[in-house]
């Protein structure tokens, strides 16, 4: 919406409607109600007694066959992604001949798309099924930023946008359910720290990088080169995973037992 502000606008209005968007977010933040998976609270994390408080998160999702790999895939991913965001309006304006509107209107489309995605994704009820969600959602968004580069025209650089925001809001839900479901309460806070700490930090990290290699090619070639990084690392990623799955080490559904009040379809 920022970019469609500011291009119908000015900048004013674009940060008067930023800081009213905290409003609404203290007010989901209120809405939360939360339960406690009681089976999987009780017994000792993996090497817990061995590791300190603040390391018990890393070494959880080291020990974790479907977690480890995927956080490495997506920190690359946000990295990737992040990047991408410094060079995009570049690439619309002086490789597309897009005008401000035109890229304000891509963000708004991506992030408009990111609705489908989560629901299609909050529709998963099985574990086997996000992970591969997971891997075929990040799979997508290298594709999209390959698509993005090579794209003739600015419709189609759209329609590749689009697409990514199905694919991001998949891969959000599918990682953050896995990433919830498959760590003991005791250890889930931590969990939840370190790969929110990665990725802010990959946030941060991302755009400096945009802006290093901004200069050294066009913005076509530096979109393609990512997205193929990208891609690369996810396949990387990948092949661990689904062979933990092909062993079946990995449970079909969500098994474990839940309290009776509870229904299937909260987790």
């Amino acid at each position: 919406m920022a970019g469609l502000i500011v291009g119908l606008a000015d900048a004013r209005i674009a940060f008067l409607v930023d800081g009213s968007t905290f409003l609404v977010l203290a007010g989901a933040a209120l809405a939360i109600r939360t339960r406690r998976n009681s089976a999987a609270a009780a017994g000792d994390g993996p090497g817990e007694e061995s590791t300190s408080q603040w390391l018990a998160g890393f070494h959880s999702i080291r020990h974790d066959a479907i977690l480890g790999p995927l956080v490495l895939m997506l920190v690359v991913f946000v990295l990737g992604a992040h990047a991408t965001n410094v060079i995009e309006v570049f690439l619309i304006r002086d490789s597309l001949q897009g005008s401000s509107v035109a890229y304000g209107f891509s963000n708004a489309l991506e992030g408009a798309a990111m609705f489908a995605g989560v629901w299609l994704a909050g529709r998963l009820r099985r574990e086997s099924t996000r992970v591969r969600a997971a891997v075929a959602s990040a799979v997508t968004m290298a594709m999209v930023m390959i698509s993005a580069g090579v794209a003739p025209t600015l419709a189609i650089a759209l329609i590749a946008f689009a697409v990514g925001g199905i694919a991001n809001g998949a891969l959000n839900v599918s990682f953050g359910t896995l990433m919830i479901l498959r760590t003991p309460d005791h250890l889930r806070g931590r969990v939840v720290a370190v790969v929110g700490g990665l990725t802010q930090t990959c946030a941060i990290i991302g755009p400096a990088l945009g802006g290093a290699v901004g200069g050294l090619a066009d913005p076509r070639t530096l979109f393609v080169s990512i997205g193929l990084i990208v891609l690369v690392s996810t396949g990387l990623a990948a092949i661990p995973v689904l062979r933990v799955q092909a062993t079946d080490r990995v449970p079909a559904d969500d098994s474990r037992p839940r309290p009776a009040d509870v229904p299937v379809d909260a987790a």
